[in-house]
Parts: structure tokens; C-alpha cells; sequence
């Protein structure tokens, strides 16, 4: 097991509005990418109109709504696509407009 941190920052300003997905997932499926606890993936400086939640999706859940795209894509691409993504942990931000 190895235990890696990091921050990062978006390369430009991502407007908050509506619904954003944000997560850490290895396209070729060969490195698993979680958060050991919910309190590890977080967004600093969240405006009031915005809340955040951890979404852990369940994986036998996941194969089952994308059992046909996960199969042609699995045995198609060996060079990686992003099927792995819809098993990420991923940080959901819904930030209503302001005013």
C-alpha cells in the first residue's frame, strides 16, 4: 500500500454553478485511487451557496447499469479509457446561483 498527498488547482477558475463532479481515477484501470476517509478530499474556500458530498459509488452497482459499455470498452482499448471513472470516490459540489 502506498499513501500518497497532494493539493492541486485548476489550471484556470471553474465557474460554480449547477452540479460539479470532482475525483482522482487511473484511466488504464491498473492503480486503485481512494480516500480513506471523507475529511481527505475537500475544497478550500467553498462559497455559502455551494455543499459538497463524498459519492462512494457501489461497484456491483456500477457494473450492473453499464454492464455493455464496461465490457466493449474493457475488451476494445487496452490503451485505457475512462471506464475506471465511474468507480472513482468522487467530491459532488451543487452551488446554487447567487443573488
Amino acid at each position: 500500500q502506498l499513501i500518497i498527498l497532494f493539493e492541486s488547482e485548476p489550471k484556470v477558475p471553474i465557474k460554480l454553478n449547477g452540479k460539479i463532479d470532482i475525483g482522482v481515477y487511473d484511466p488504464t484501470f491498473y492503480t486503485a485511487i481512494d480516500f480513506t476517509e471523507d475529511s481527505n478530499i475537500t475544497v478550500e474556500g467553498l462559497p455559502s451557496n455551494c455543499t459538497s458530498k463524498v459519492v462512494r459509488p457501489d461497484p456491483d452497482e456500477a457494473i450492473k447499469e453499464n454492464q455493455k459499455t464496461l465490457t466493449d470498452a474493457f475488451f476494445n482499448d487496452p490503451t485505457g479509457t475512462d471506464m475506471s471513472k465511474i468507480f472513482a470516490t468522487k467530491l459532488e459540489l451543487t452551488c446554487q446561483p447567487e443573488g
